[in-house]
């Protein structure tokens, strides 16, 4: 991993719950924003999986279902979390600083 993702991984930190949705074949296509061909997606996917887990992440894998259960799931996920502690600003971050 070059030092410069490692840097940056270590400096902004985000809460440790990350949800990354698979690649999914039934659904994936090519558009004018995603140029990837699906193996390109598979290979992205998975050195965001393995860049996380090596930065101290937990990974929760999106289901592969319709929008509303992968809400749902989101949701449930997420619902015992502080909130609070998901508004302070990131070190480094002058721009997120509330400077009201």
């Amino acid at each position: 991993m070059p030092a410069h993702v490692t840097a940056a991984a270590q400096l902004f930190r985000y809460h440790q719950r990350v949800f990354i949705a698979p690649p999914w074949p039934q659904i994936y296509t090519t558009d004018s924003e995603r140029h990837q061909d699906f193996a390109e997606a598979v290979r992205t996917h998975d050195a965001m999986a393995t860049a996380y887990t090596q930065h101290g992440y937990q990974l929760s894998t999106l289901p592969r279902s319709d929008i509303a259960s992968r809400v749902k799931f989101i949701q449930q996920h997420t619902a015992t979390l502080d909130h609070r502690s998901l508004e302070s600003p990131r070190p480094g971050c002058p721009e997120l600083r509330d400077v009201s």
